[in-house]
């Protein structure tokens, strides 16, 4: 049995062409013939279900947060929080830096906050957190996101949240996005492996934040990916459909052998 974790945004997901049939097609062909399939994204439940549902694709998990919560429908099976004394120097930074736009995510759901400068960003993030996040059954945060003006202070601020440990930072150019240090698809996989027993796992991306689960995972990188992203990953495809036919083509190889 294959479990197949391919990532959401510019893989599966297009701005302009959401979900292409002949990836859902060969999506749904694939679980078909009995393989699992999961969605390992940055962005939290609420959203990528949202996203996902016109398209009716046969997901049998969400690996949500990059790799910080995995869930099986909206059942939550494992969470991988922000330490909770990190919180507060983490948002400290974001003071300090003039971040204008924060956004917190306790993997099911997530919200974003203008901060009102009058009023300690602590305060409000805590405030706004309850109100927010109920529905996700937990008041963890996995994920803290900065949003910044220009390079200068993201990687001002981006110096000083190394200095805190405990966390990861998956960055752009505009934005960095905070969780735990042991939060990634990776080991979101490896949870997944252990629960269900699964152990031959592919995985499909494109952007930096799947890395790890490509090259721990028989991965495919997509061919729009970035320069840097190709010269350290040599492993390409077109679309999630194509990776699916290199997956049967690798099967047939090994039991010619």
């Amino acid at each position: 049995m294959i479990l197949f974790a391919c990532d959401y945004d510019n893989t599966l997901y297009y701005p302009d062409d959401g979900i292409r049939k002949a990836d859902a097609d060969a999506l749904s062909n694939f679980t078909e013939r009995g393989g699992l399939f999961a969605i390992a994204t940055g962005r939290s439940l609420k959203s990528v279900r949202v996203s996902a549902a016109p398209y009716n694709l046969p997901v049998h998990w969400w690996i949500c947060s990059n790799g910080a919560a995995v869930f099986k429908e909206t059942e939550l099976l494992y969470l991988n929080p922000i330490p909770q004394s990190a919180v507060h120097e983490i948002l400290r930074y974001g003071e300090e830096f003039g971040v204008s736009l924060f956004e917190f995510g306790n993997g099911y759901d997530s919200f974003e906050l203008e901060a009102d400068r009058s009023e300690s960003l602590l305060l409000q993030a805590c405030r706004m957190c309850k109100e927010k996040l109920s529905e996700g059954k937990t008041d963890e945060l996995v994920q803290i996101g900065f949003a910044f003006r220009n390079e200068e202070e993201l990687n001002g601020c981006k110096i000083q949240l190394e200095k805190i440990a405990g966390l990861r930072l998956h960055m752009n150019a505009s934005f960095i996005d905070i969780t735990s240090a042991t939060a990634s698809k990776e080991n979101a996989l490896a949870f997944l492996s252990s629960f269900s027993g699964i152990q031959d796992i592919r995985t499909a991306g494109d952007d930096l934040n799947d890395l790890g689960m490509l090259k721990n995972y028989s991965g495919f990188l997509m061919n729009h990916a970035s320069e840097s992203l190709k010269s350290c990953y040599k492993k390409t495809a077109s679309s999630a459909a194509e990776c699916l036919s290199l997956i049967y083509m690798e099967q047939d190889a090994q039991l010619r052998l």
